[in-house]
């Protein structure tokens, strides 16, 4: 069985930011590919309202993994029928990052998710990290 090579990605001001974005609007898998291929799904996904923004946050992550993937759009159904714009790329090594790394739980994280004790490190991560959060889910 082939596993593949697990590439390290750095923690800097960058990733944090990444980082608290996926915990502000993303979602990490806990999910295996499919019912025949039971083999782990590394799949991490984002979903934001502003297109522009979320183009900004693809270009950050193709600056650390290599993916085709594509922004796609969806419409709303929870009651004011917007738009809403998302991003999935399935890479292992960003999978590993988030949850191995930084201990970000896979699945369903609304009442699991903390800050990663990696990010108390230094105040320019703790500021990056919450930068993304806050820019995702914050408001006034």
């Amino acid at each position: 069985m082939n596993i593949g090579k697990i590439y390290s990605i750095p923690l800097n001001k960058e990733t944090a930011y990444l980082a608290g974005v996926i915990v502000g609007d993303g979602h990490i898998s806990n999910a295996c590919k499919s019912k025949s291929d039971k083999s782990k799904d590394y799949r991490i996904s984002i979903e934001i309202i502003e297109r522009v923004y979320l183009e900004y946050i693809v270009d950050s992550i193709r600056a650390f993994v290599k993916t085709k993937s594509k922004i796609k759009e969806r419409i709303n159904n929870r009651g004011n029928r917007t738009k809403l714009y998302y991003f999935q790329f399935r890479n292992k090594s960003f999978h590993h990052f988030l949850t191995h790394d930084l201990c970000i739980p896979s699945g369903n994280k609304c009442s699991s998710v903390r800050v990663p004790e990696k990010i108390f490190g230094s105040l320019n991560l703790q500021v990056s990290f919450l930068a993304g959060l806050f820019d995702t889910d914050g408001g006034i």
